[in-house]
């Protein structure tokens, strides 16, 4: 339902496609399901005027004792660079 942006950025070294960004524009225009390894950073962001819905499937439980992503701030990081343009409410 909806619709969203999945900007997708490889942080794995050894990959061919390391350092390179990807989008995804996908919702009820454009289905799909995206297959996300470990060690590419993800986001979403609704682009359409109705509120879309991304259902995540992790292949692994949820462990707080070995934490296996790491997270970074979507607006102010030395990491990823991309410009999501717009503000965090």
């Amino acid at each position: 339902m909806g619709m969203v942006k999945l900007a997708l950025y490889d942080y794995r070294e050894d990959s061919p496609t390391y350092q390179v960004l990807n989008e995804i524009f996908m919702g009820e225009k454009c289905p799909c399901v995206v297959y996300i390894p470990p060690g590419i950073f993800h986001g979403t962001k609704n682009i359409g005027n109705k509120i879309s819905v991304v259902i995540g499937m992790p292949s692994l439980l949820y462990d707080p004792e070995n934490v296996d992503e790491r997270r970074v701030n979507p607006l102010d990081n030395d990491i990823i660079p991309y410009n999501w343009n717009c503000r965090m409410e």
